[in-house]
């Protein structure tokens, strides 16, 4: 996973987060869920730790 990768999904996590559920969206909430683990699984733990914390400072200059 590169961090361009890491941010398209937390993107993706935040809309859902903010959308209203129904039998499609959670379909397909699922899948990415299932997309997201593969892509967490063949990355290094301290890789993700550092888009985690790169995630975090682009949410901060995104809510100011």
């Amino acid at each position: 996973m590169t961090i361009e990768r890491y941010f398209q999904w937390m993107r993706v996590w935040k809309w859902f987060a903010a959308a209203e559920s129904t039998m499609q969206l959670e379909a397909l909430r699922v899948l990415l869920d299932t997309l997201w683990r593969e892509d967490c699984d063949k990355t290094p733990p301290l890789k993700l730790k550092e888009f985690g914390a790169a995630w975090a400072l682009e949410e901060r200059q995104h809510s100011t």
